[in-house]
C-alpha cells in the first residue's frame, strides 16, 4: 500500500458503529501513518464508542479518534456537523491525505410506491442518502480543495439498486441512482480530488437484513438467494476490498467500481 500506508490521514466515516463503516475503521487505523486523525460518524454514542476502543487497541496513541453522535436523516444535526467535523483540526495542511466515505444508509423495503405517503419519512430519507452528503462534501472540500500536498478522496458506498429497479426499493434505488450521478458530476467539477463510487456486492450487515421485510415475496426470496452465493462476503471483506481500490487508485474518478468483479476470494471472511 502506498497512498495510505503510514501516510498521517484524516478520514471521516459515516455509519462507522457497525458493519462495514466498523471494519473501515479497524482497517484503517493499522495502515494510516502517526498523528492521523479518524472522525466517526454515526447515531449511536456508545457503539461509536465501542469502536473507538477497538481502534485504540489496535493502533494505541499512533491514532487519534473523535467520535460524533449524529442523526443523518435531520436537517438541524446535518447543519451542524461540519462545524463538529472541522472546525477544531487545526493546519489541515499537515495530512498528506484527505478521505471521507459515506457509508451511512438504511434500506427501507416495507411498503409500495402506491403506499408511500409519509411526506415527512421521505424528506429525512432524502436527508439521509443525499441532502448530508452534499453538505458534508461541502465542508470537506472547503477544508482540503486548495491544499495540493494533500491527496484528496471521496467515497460514497453504492450498490446494484443504482443501476436496478427493485420492487419496494423505489427511495432506495432513487438515492442510490441520484448519488452515483451525483459523484459523476463531482469528479467533472472536482478533477484535483480523486472521487468514486463503490459498490462491495452482497454483504452481511444490519442493513441488508432489511429485504426480510420487504414487502414484495420476491425480493425477499433474492435476500435469501444472495446468501447462499459465494461472493456473499462479511463486512471486515467488503472493507478489505474497498481500501485495495484506493491504495490501487486505478480507477477513472467518479466512476462506479464494484469491488466483488476483483475479488478472488470471495467467501466469508472471519
Amino acid at each position: 500500500m502506498t497512498l495510505l500506508n503510514n501516510v498521517m490521514t484524516f478520514a471521516v466515516i459515516t455509519g462507522a458503529s457497525r458493519g462495514i463503516g466498523h471494519e473501515l475503521a479497524l482497517e484503517l487505523s493499522e495502515i494510516c501513518g502517526p498523528n492521523s486523525l479518524l472522525c466517526l460518524i454515526a447515531r449511536n454514542q456508545q457503539a461509536l464508542d465501542e469502536t473507538a476502543r477497538e481502534v485504540k487497541g489496535k493502533a494505541g496513541d499512533k491514532i487519534d479518534v473523535e467520535c460524533i453522535a449524529a442523526d443523518l436523516s435531520n436537517g438541524k444535526s446535518v447543519a451542524e456537523l461540519n462545524h463538529s467535523i472541522y472546525g477544531n483540526i487545526g493546519d489541515a495542511s499537515r495530512f498528506g491525505a484527505a478521505l471521507i466515505i459515506h457509508n451511512a444508509g438504511s434500506m427501507p423495503l416495507t411498503k409500495y410506491s402506491r403506499e408511500m405517503d409519509d411526506i415527512e419519512f421521505i424528506q429525512g430519507f432524502n436527508m439521509l442518502k443525499l441532502t448530508s452528503v452534499m453538505a458534508m462534501n461541502v465542508g470537506f472540500l472547503k477544508t482540503f480543495r486548495d491544499i495540493d500536498t494533500t491527496l484528496k478522496t471521496i467515497v460514497q458506498m453504492t450498490s446494484i439498486g443504482g443501476r436496478l429497479a427493485v420492487k419496494t426499493g423505489h427511495l432506495y434505488c432513487m438515492a442510490k441512482t441520484a448519488r452515483d450521478v451525483l459523484f459523476k458530476v463531482l469528479a467533472l467539477e472536482e478533477p484535483e480530488v480523486r472521487v468514486l463510487s463503490f459498490d462491495p456486492g452482497s454483504v452481511d450487515t444490519v442493513m441488508f437484513n432489511a429485504v426480510y421485510d420487504s414487502a414484495d415475496p420476491e425480493v425477499r426470496a433474492f435476500g435469501e438467494f444472495s446468501k447462499q452465493q459465494p461472493n456473499f462476503i462479511q463486512p471486515a471483506q467488503a472493507a478489505k476490498n474497498l481500501l485495495k481500490v484506493i491504495e490501487e487508485d486505478k480507477f477513472e474518478s467518479g466512476a462506479v467500481v464494484r469491488g466483488f468483479e476483483d475479488n478472488e476470494d470471495n467467501s466469508p471472511s472471519t
